[in-house]
């Protein structure tokens, strides 16, 4: 399978953001393709190999919806023949090549059910996503939604202050917009035993093992 990497970084887990690139070319070689997003202003990140770096303002706010999900998808098409992207976190250990790529579903990650909201969501650790699925959400400009604007996808992350609220960072869920778009889309996402994400939250859906991806880098040594 002809595999394509997108991750989004800030000035906070630019760090991590190399560790990853360096991680992706060590296992799949320097000419792998990366898509590097800047959510706001960052120091450039090196252009070496497959790497293309795409600076940019911060999307990442409630009032923006969908907007950061588009942007990685849009540079995907735009730049990649690639039959098959893998959308990763910065704090996402990629251990080993994917070489598990179910056919059935459009999207492939682990969906789980966030709290006090009740939103489901599609975790955003490591996500794949075949080349038509790309085409097709892209093309259906539903991210764009004002639907997606508002606090019914929002996260607060965060201490809770009731008495400040005006300022607290208020994010678009990006992983429950996502799932929001495949149910409205007729896109079925189906689970992925390449990746561990959140293992203590899966109830025993995979056993620990030799995993491509894990997320966060925490829970490595539980399921090396």
């Amino acid at each position: 399978m002809n595999v394509a990497f997108t991750f989004t970084t800030n000035t906070k887990d630019r760090s991590l953001a190399l560790d990853r690139i360096a991680e992706i070319q060590s296992i799949y070689g320097s000419d792998i393709q990366i898509f590097v997003h800047s959510d706001g202003d960052i120091p450039a990140i090196a252009e070496t190999g497959g790497v293309k770096f795409i600076p940019g303002r911060n999307v990442k706010g409630m009032v923006h919806g969908g907007r950061w999900t588009l942007r990685y998808m849009e540079t995907f098409l735009l730049n990649s023949t690639s039959d098959f992207l893998v959308k990763i976190d910065p704090d996402s250990k990629v251990k080993r090549q994917i070489t598990v790529f179910p056919e059935g579903p459009d999207i492939l990650g682990n969906c789980f059910v966030s709290y006090p909201s009740r939103l489901p969501y599609v975790q955003g650790g490591c996500i794949g996503f075949p080349r038509k699925t790309v085409e097709k959400i892209v093309t259906s400009r539903r991210l764009l939604s004002k639907e997606f604007c508002g606090p019914g996808f929002c996260l607060c992350p965060g201490k809770r202050d009731d008495h400040n609220r005006g300022d607290r960072k208020l994010y678009a869920f990006q992983d429950a917009i996502l799932y929001s778009l495949a149910m409205k889309l007729g896109l079925k996402i189906g689970p992925w035993s390449e990746i561990s994400v959140f293992s203590h939250r899966l109830k025993d859906q995979y056993k620990p093992g030799d995993f491509a991806v894990i997320h966060p880098l925490s829970v490595e040594a539980k399921n090396a």
